[in-house]
């Protein structure tokens, strides 16, 4: 344990977790293409045999077919234009 991160500990409370959630959704919702294209993302790094959810990456990014290294699946990523 490091003491001095434990100094004057307080709980998170439940309008603190409200706040950062509707802080989120503001953010999530105002999403733009330009907004991605400020940080380009080459490559997706998934583990093999699930099956995320990557509707979001897909409205900015195309990905190609993926390829199997070991036990992940690794995508090259496109902006869309």
């Amino acid at each position: 344990m490091i003491p001095d991160l434990a100094v004057q500990v307080t709980p998170i409370s439940a309008d603190e977790i409200a706040q950062k959630v509707a802080e989120y959704e503001t953010y999530r919702r105002t999403f733009t293409r330009e907004l991605a294209a400020q940080h380009i993302i080459s490559y997706l790094i998934v583990p093999a045999g699930t099956e995320p959810d990557l509707s979001n990456l897909d409205r900015w990014y195309q990905r190609d077919g993926g390829e199997l290294v070991g036990d992940y699946r690794l995508y090259r990523l496109r902006l869309r234009p």
